[in-house]
Formats: C-alpha cells, sequence, structure tokens
C-alpha cells in the first residue's frame, strides 16, 4: 500500500504582541508556503486563519500589522490581539500547496473548510455496465467501477455533453425511467425514429442493449479519429456485404461521432488510470520534488537535486512499477479520499494551471523521468497564492 503521511504544519513561530514586527519580521522566510496563525493561553483561542501564499513573510507582516487608524471603524479583524503563534509548511508547487492547505484545513477547521474548497473539484461520467439498466451519469464525484468512471473533465457542462453524445452516437436510451421497466415499459418515439433498439419495450433483450452500452464505454477512451477510421472500415465491408442497413447505421455513427472530439479529443482516460508519479518545482532551480498519486491517496515521495538524480530516479521508477498494483476501491463515503480525487482531477482537467508533470506510472521509465525531472528543474514557475482561506 502507498505510505500517506499528511503535510503538516511542521515549523512554527511565537509571536510578542507587544513586541515590534521587525523583532521577528525577518524570522519569517519570504518564500511561498502553507500557514496557520493560532491563538494562545491568553487568548483561549485556537487556529484563527489557514492560508497559501506566495510569500509568507508578507502575508504574516500584513495580518499582523494594526489598521493605520484603529479609531475608525473596520471591519478588519485585529489579529495582533488574537494571535501568538504562526505555523506553516514550504510549498514550492500550486500541487503541494493546494494539498497541505487541503490536509489541514479538513482537521483545523472541520466544519467550514468544505465552502473554501468546492472550487477544488472534477467532473466525471461514469456507467456501472453490470447494473440491470446500465446508463451513463455526469457528476461531479466519481462513481460506478473504477474501468468505467471517465474523467477528470474540466465542466459539468462537458460532461452532460459527452453523456448526450453517446446516447446519440450509439442510440442510447434518453429515458431511464422507461428503461427500467424493460421489457414492459412503451417506448418513445426515439424508436420510431430508427434512433433507439427500443429494450424498455423488450423489441432488442437487455443484452443486445448492454452491448451497445459496452460499446459506448470502449468509445469513450479512445483517440475519435481512430474510431472513426476503424468505423470506416466496418461500414465499406458491410456495404461490400451488401449489408446496407448495417452500413447506414454506421455511417450515421461516424457522421455524429465528429461531434465528439471537441469534448474528448485523445479519449477520455478512467479513474483506474489515475496512478501517476508527479514532478513538481523545488525549493530552488535545478530541484525538484516526486509525488506519487492513485484514487483517493497523494504521498510526497522527497525532494531531488542534481547529485541524487541517478539514485532518485532508479527508486521513482521502483515506485511507478508498484503504483500499477495499488487497489483502486473508492468509498464516495470516504469524504477525504473523494476530496483528494477532486484536488487533483482540478489539476489535471486543465492543464494551464499546471506547473509540474504527471507521468502515468504504468509508462514511467528511467528516460521519460530523466526528461520530466530536466523540463522542470530548468522551469521558472512560480508558486501563486492559493485563493482559499479558513477561519475561525
Amino acid at each position: 500500500m502507498l505510505n500517506v503521511t499528511d503535510p503538516a504544519l511542521d515549523e512554527s513561530m511565537d509571536i510578542d504582541p507587544a513586541a515590534d514586527v521587525e523583532t521577528w519580521r525577518l524570522k519569517l522566510p519570504g518564500k511561498a508556503a502553507c500557514y496557520l496563525l493560532e491563538g494562545g493561553d491568553d487568548t483561549d483561542t485556537g487556529p484563527v486563519l489557514l492560508a497559501t501564499v506566495g510569500g509568507l513573510r508578507g502575508a504574516v507582516v500584513r495580518r499582523m500589522t494594526e489598521p493605520d487608524e484603529p479609531d475608525e471603524p473596520t471591519k478588519r479583524i485585529d489579529y495582533r490581539a488574537i494571535v501568538r503563534r504562526v505555523r506553516w509548511r514550504m510549498v514550492c508547487s500550486r500541487l503541494e500547496g493546494d494539498w497541505t492547505y487541503l490536509e489541514n484545513a479538513r482537521r483545523l477547521f472541520p466544519r467550514t473548510y468544505r465552502r473554501m474548497i468546492r472550487h477544488w473539484r472534477a467532473h466525471w461520467v461514469g456507467v456501472d455496465l453490470d447494473a440491470p439498466h446500465p446508463r451513463f451519469v455526469a457528476k461531479d464525484v466519481p462513481h460506478g467501477p473504477a474501468a468505467t468512471c471517465f474523467g477528470p473533465l474540466p465542466t459539468a457542462k462537458i460532461a452532460r455533453k459527452l453523456v448526450e453524445s453517446l446516447e446519440d452516437i450509439f442510440d442510447l436510451c434518453r429515458y431511464h425511467d422507461v428503461l427500467v421497466k424493460s421489457p414492459h415499459g412503451e417506448a418513445c418515439s426515439y424508436k420510431q425514429m430508427g434512433r433507439c433498439p427500443a429494450p424498455c419495450d423488450g423489441t432488442v433483450s437487455m443484452d443486445v442493449y448492454r452491448d451497445q452500452v459496452r460499446a459506448a464505454a470502449a468509445f469513450v477512451t479512445r483517440r475519435v479519429d481512430g474510431w472513426i477510421d476503424d468505423a470506416t472500415r466496418r461500414m465499406h465491408a458491410a456495404a461490400k456485404d451488401l449489408a446496407f442497413e448495417q452500413a447506414g447505421r454506421i455511417k450515421r455513427q461516424i457522421d455524429r461521432a465528429g461531434g465528439a472530439a471537441s469534448l474528448i479529443r485523445g479519449g477520455v482516460p478512467t479513474l483506474a488510470h489515475m496512478r501517476y508519479v508527479s514532478i513538481q518545482p523545488g525549493d530552488r532551480k535545478g530541484r525538484v520534488r516526486a509525488f506519487a498519486i492513485v484514487p483517493g491517496r497523494v504521498a510526497y515521495l522527497g525532494q531531488i537535486d542534481r547529485k541524487q538524480r541517478d539514485d532518485a530516479i532508479a527508486r521513482l521508477v521502483d515506485a511507478s512499477a508498484k503504483l500499477t498494483d495499488e487497489p483502486i476501491d473508492v468509498d464516495t463515503d470516504d469524504l477525504a479520499a473523494v476530496e483528494r480525487i477532486g484536488l487533483v482531477g482540478w489539476h489535471l482537467a486543465d492543464d494551464r494551471r499546471e506547473q509540474g508533470v504527471y507521468l502515468p506510472a504504468a509508462d514511467v521509465d528511467a528516460e521519460s523521468l530523466a526528461d520530466a525531472i530536466a523540463a522542470v528543474a530548468t522551469s521558472k514557475s512560480q508558486v501563486a497564492s492559493s485563493p482559499t482561506e479558513s477561519g475561525a
């Protein structure tokens, strides 16, 4: 099993509210960090505020500086009156900063943190092929077997459009409340239009319909242009055998499949594929940090500099091989696991916000790791401040 430890806030500094800011300001690093302001015994206050920032020193000084006009009405919290300690963990990438924030916010602010992480979610399309009446469903949490839970997708709109495209291309049932009555349901107008085989009224068996759903699931993970090439060959073969009705049906699928290209491009991976070694920026140029990711879990594998690179690559290749054997059994009632999947999926779904490289564990070798480390180690990425804060 992947050895997971929480990213603890492992550095701290006491703050004397009576002391001048300059007596402690330079003791704080100026680099990116996830930090916590907390009270002391004299204030009867516990955790006050958790945030991720691009510069720790400046952020704490701003919080702890009194208002310029204290006699004027203000909504600003007087942190200096209640804060007695700052704790932090240095972070070097957006992924590390967001992960550190998430794990600490859940523990420190269990009643309020969820409203601050609502944007850290991706979207998924799932189907259970073994269900009595299978259907594709779009949700913002993973659902169904990992092998047929597709994502992450960047928006709910794209997830819904993917479901609609699959129904359109493969003539799947649009009305699940009718499908569940099979074979005693009443067929809808899609049967009359030749756009549904009507398993609901028993025109075809559920086994035949299930084959259509399986074909749709296989389509999602493929490159659209590759699928169209294969379908074109099947269409020509059917026409050559004078199976014109079948050829016409395949041609209609090809025509509709083109519209899905903008949604799934080179194919949508499944939750079962979310096994990565991620290379992220380190604490200075030339260094990188490695993370292991499987659904519901994230683990920090350490920082790598130039002198350690060869040994580190060998260790990471070994770790990647082990990741491919990691069990995937995500319980949607396991809130922490679902939140981690949402966070990683949010980073994966839109690479414009990402600084690092994600290498699928099954494809990792020494060469791909060396290339990823070299690319990230020479990048000029900076950690941006997180838009999230949790406070008491």
